[in-house]
């Protein structure tokens, strides 16, 4: 998808940052770990830990065969690595997931599950901003993904939604599950993509995600009581690569993905921000044809 004007692209120290300093600190993590310096392991538990060390392992590695390719050749052809650049990260999260789940492999202390938490959200973070990439590179390349009905709670359930926020996160959606035409990789990026947002810059508070269906569409709404947007930055924050503050995590994609998947389904991403209130921000997804089957 291009722009009116060129983005201004990151640097390769950049992406070295955003890519190799999170691996590094989830090898770290299980190195100490796996050292005993955080408490006993059994058995199950150091075999899990082993295998999120190989991974993170494995992610260093193809890391920075994608940061040399970039330096090489930019943005393009990175989508085709997506598969083999996503896996071993998922795979860090799914261990650490199942560490965490200690009735299947034994307690742990409060440190060591304050650790894995650390490693599973900074694994989380680092594959939305890979996948931010490969779909910046797949949206510059107009690939569209094929849509598909399904049940709407799907995209809400907790493997799809991963944010990690300092203020309580209020979810009011319809009583039923309606049927909807759509791409789950769409919806659920562009969930995370304003929650990830509305978390960042929002210290106190709470943030309210509502969804609503009006006619044949579903309304989702995601108000958050953060900073706000100063007025005159409003219109820059759909741009590639653009950060409101230069500390600001990540890359600055995730704003204009959002909007590119939701125009992809005929709607707009509406905005509407106060500064010191918060922000709004509305899209719609079309209702499918297809009907739940009724239950006996």
């Amino acid at each position: 998808m291009s722009t009116a004007s060129t983005p201004r692209l990151p640097t390769t120290r950049q992406l070295r940052d955003h890519f190799l300093i999170p691996v590094t600190a989830i090898l770290n993590m299980s190195e100490a770990m796996l050292m005993g310096r955080h408490g006993p392991l059994n058995d199950e538990q150091r075999e899990y830990l082993q295998t999120i060390q190989d991974n993170a392992l494995q992610a260093f590695s193809f890391n920075q065969r994608m940061i040399q390719h970039y330096g090489t050749n930019g943005l393009e052809g990175l989508s085709e690595y997506s598969h083999d650049w996503l896996t071993p990260i998922a795979s860090i999260i799914s261990y650490c997931d199942l560490l965490l789940l200690e009735y299947l492999v034994g307690d742990l202390q409060d440190e060591q599950k304050a650790l894995l938490q650390k490693a599973y959200y900074r694994a989380h973070a680092l594959q939305r901003q890979i996948q931010n990439v490969i779909d910046y590179s797949r949206l510059e390349a107009h690939l569209e993904r094929p849509m598909s009905s399904f049940p709407l709670d799907e995209v809400f359930k907790q493997d799809a939604i991963i944010v990690q926020s300092s203020v309580p996160i209020h979810w009011e959606l319809p009583e039923y599950t309606p049927v909807v035409m759509s791409s789950k990789l769409y919806i659920s990026h562009t969930l995370n993509a304003l929650l990830d947002n509305a978390a960042k810059f929002t210290r106190a508070g709470y943030i309210t995600v509502t969804g609503q269906v009006i006619n044949r569409h579903v309304d989702i709404t995601v108000t958050d009581t953060g900073i706000g947007i100063p007025h005159t930055l409003q219109d820059r924050v759909f741009q590639p690569f653009y950060q409101l503050t230069p500390r600001t995590p990540g890359l600055g994609l995730g704003l204009y993905i959002a909007q590119a998947y939701v125009a992809q389904q005929g709607s707009r991403l509406l905005m509407h921000s106060t500064p010191d209130v918060g922000t709004q921000f509305q899209f719609s997804i079309p209702l499918s044809d297809q009907q739940l089957p009724k239950e006996d």
